[in-house]
């Protein structure tokens, strides 16, 4: 039996280790290892999301697409929509495309006339870098990817039934739902908050976990109920919780379909169940998230691993407001 969790199509952890500037970027399409750098003129500027692009012309009257990331991101590295209009002359680095015949490559830098710079900053230089203290679990939250290595090395590790090996050997980018907007499920959903934080909100009947990643919310109620048979399926499943102490339990079922729920190129069965567990550390400065994943259909034993929180209080989450046909874009 093969025991193999897959990099999938637009959430590459594994390249984000690599080279974080590049996150959420399949590293089949571009060679990392071969930079273009050409003067040009730009064309258009597509500030957007989930992927922004600039289509430029060069000297020789060739047009190239320069794909970077999403707005969201763009923002915080300080770009906006204005920064490049056409006819502006620029000066771009950019990683090439494997497939010769694609005219899309990896921004890595682009300089404008007046000789400013501008690039992406690695992932966690995005935000504060210096440990916050928090008093509670409310609050705006990123994972530390300082544990990633371990975690994927433990995913590589983890054993698959038959039928998932299966849809991993049928896999195409195509069947991603994120392709059509269509956001990652709980527990992928916090992991991609290293890029994208997530904001959790406390009450006495419930807790609400705002993810900046596709503007995903979920619900988890406190009041005591429980799973109940016949509960419509959704894509982020129905989650109830309490309290252990000073530990948040999150208890989630109910989910629905989803190609690619895992970043593993095999779905989420029907049986697929989800717990979280979230405990503040004694001196405020990171939480942890221990995650518990059972899917009969597809893991041969429930996956169990921990994420690291850091607070960020100071940042403010922005509306993802993702672009269909932008997203699309990827998998041409």
């Amino acid at each position: 039996m093969r025991r193999i969790i897959r990099a999938a199509p637009l959430a590459m952890l594994a390249m984000a280790l690599a080279d974080q500037g590049s996150a959420h970027h399949s590293p089949a399409q571009y060679d990392e290892s071969i930079v273009v750098e050409k003067d040009s003129t730009v064309i258009r500027f597509e500030f957007r999301n989930p992927h922004s692009y600039i289509l430029v012309r060069d000297s020789d009257g060739s047009e190239w697409m320069l794909e970077t990331s999403s707005a969201v991101r763009l923002r915080r590295n300080g770009w906006n929509k204005d920064m490049f209009s056409p006819g502006d002359v620029i000066r771009f680095r950019a990683n090439a495309n494997r497939n010769p015949e694609k005219n899309r490559l990896y921004l890595n830098s682009v300089t404008d006339a007046a000789g400013e710079t501008y690039t992406l900053l690695d992932d966690g230089e995005e935000f504060s870098g210096s440990a916050t203290v928090a008093t509670s679990l409310e609050g705006v939250w990123r994972v530390d990817t300082e544990n990633f290595g371990q975690i994927y090395g433990g995913f590589a590790q983890h054993p698959l039934t038959d039928e998932a090996l299966q849809f991993q050997d049928s896999y195409d980018e195509a069947m991603d739902p994120v392709a059509e907007c269509i956001a990652y499920p709980t527990p992928q959903i916090v992991m991609v908050s290293f890029i994208y934080p997530m904001k959790i909100e406390l009450s006495d009947e419930q807790v609400t976990f705002h993810h900046e990643f596709f503007d995903t919310k979920r619900t988890v109620f406190l009041d005591g109920r429980g799973h109940s048979p016949g509960t419509p399926r959704t894509n982020q499943g129905y989650s109830i919780g309490r309290w252990e102490e000073d530990t948040l339990v999150v208890d989630t079922r109910f989910f629905a379909d989803h190609r690619n729920p895992m970043m593993g190129d095999f779905p989420s069965g029907p049986a697929r169940h989800v717990i979280e567990r979230y405990t503040l550390s004694e001196d405020g400065t990171y939480a942890t998230a221990e995650m518990l994943v059972e899917d009969p259909d597809y893991l041969e034993e429930p996956l169990k691993f921990e994420l690291i929180l850091r607070s960020e209080p100071n940042v403010t989450l922005q509306s993802f407001d993702c672009d269909p046909e932008i997203a699309r874009r990827f998998i041409q």
